[in-house]
């Protein structure tokens, strides 16, 4: 019985990450003693302008989560409007963000895909996207599949 309320208990905690605001849920992780796998950094906003907000809120939080875990496996995954400001033509409306990402990338080893079955539907070539950027089949796949690696997700909003 005891094992039993152990194992719910468990599974009310890691549910429950998402309720939680997503500094507290950065501020849980760092608590955890084990390293996790990862952690994915998911951005799906209707509007253009989210790297403004969110360059700034993820490199905090890969900082923060670099000290703790040096070797954790960290990626964004951007699958709304917000990711044709990745594209070449785009990216001079957001120069100060693009240059965040860049060095999270190169520095930090952090991962950047964007959703290729939304930038089919908006005729959005895979070359038309900055050298960086990973163009993901499908945004919510990749997600998955991070998931399925044991990846904590931490889906982004504007505060």
């Amino acid at each position: 019985m005891k094992i039993t309320l152990k194992i719910i208990l468990s599974f009310f905690v890691i549910s429950t990450f998402g309720l939680f605001s997503k500094a507290s849920q950065i501020e849980d992780i760092l608590t955890l003693k084990e390293e996790p796998p990862g952690v994915v950094f998911e951005l799906i906003e209707s509007t253009h302008y989210a790297w403004t907000w969110a360059a700034p809120k993820i490199r905090s939080y890969v900082s923060q989560l670099r000290e703790k875990f040096p070797n954790i496996d960290l990626a964004i995954v951007s699958h709304g409007r917000e990711q044709f400001s990745l594209t070449k033509k785009s990216a001079s409306s957001i120069v100060e963000e693009v240059s965040i990402l860049k060095d999270m990338n190169k520095k930090d080893s952090v991962d950047i895909s964007v959703c290729g079955t939304h930038s089919q539907w908006l005729n959005v070539s895979r070359e038309n996207y900055l050298p960086f950027i990973n163009v993901a089949e499908s945004g919510p796949a990749l997600i998955n599949d991070y998931k399925n690696l044991g990846f904590i997700v931490v889906l982004l909003e504007e505060d």
